[in-house]
C-alpha cells in the first residue's frame, strides 16, 4: 500500500525534493556494480594473484600428492604406497592402476619409470619425494 502511495505522488515528492534543496539533488543513475564490490552486494573481488610454491608431500594415508606450500592445497594426487608396511610399493595414479581421476598424460609419463617402486628402507620415503620433484622440476 505504502509503494502505491509514492507511485502515484512521485510528482509531487520530486517538487518538494526539489524547493528544498534547490535543485541541487538529482535523480540518482543506477550503475552496474563494479566487479570491486564487496560480498554484501553479492558480488566477489577479484582474487589478488597468489605465487604457487609447490612441494610433494606424503600423507599418514599413504597418498602421495602435490601440495602449495602457502595454502597447503592439493594440487595433484600423483599416487599411493600401498601394500604390507614392511615394503610398501608406489603405486602412480593412472587408470590402468585403477585410478577414476587419473593423472594427466604429461605428469604420468615423467613418472612412469617410479611405478611399483618398493620403498621399504627408512630414507625411502624422502628419496622418493626427491626424485618425484626432480622429475617434476620442483625446487625445494
Amino acid at each position: 500500500m505504502m509503494k502505491r502511495i509514492l507511485r502515484e505522488n512521485r510528482g509531487t515528492i520530486d517538487q518538494i525534493k526539489h524547493a528544498i534543496t534547490g535543485g541541487g539533488a538529482l535523480a540518482r543513475i543506477i550503475e552496474a556494480p563494479s566487479p570491486e564490490v564487496t560480498r554484501t552486494y553479492g558480488t566477489r573481488r577479484a582474487a589478488p594473484e597468489k605465487s604457487v610454491a609447490p612441494y610433494i608431500r606424503l600423507s599418514p594415508n599413504g597418498r602421495v600428492v602435490v601440495a602449495d606450500f602457502e595454502s597447503g592445497r592439493q594440487l595433484h594426487h600423483v599416487g599411493d604406497l600401498r601394500g604390507p608396511r614392511q615394503a610398501p610399493r608406489f603405486v602412480l595414479a593412472t587408470k590402468e592402476n585403477g585410478y577414476f581421476a587419473p593423472l594427466d598424460t604429461a605428469i604420468s609419463e615423467r613418472l612412469a619409470a617410479l611405478d611399483g617402486t618398493v620403498v621399504a628402507e627408512g630414507d625411502a620415503e624422502d628419496r622418493l619425494k626427491r626424485e618425484i620433484a626432480a622429475r617434476l622440476g620442483i625446487e625445494g
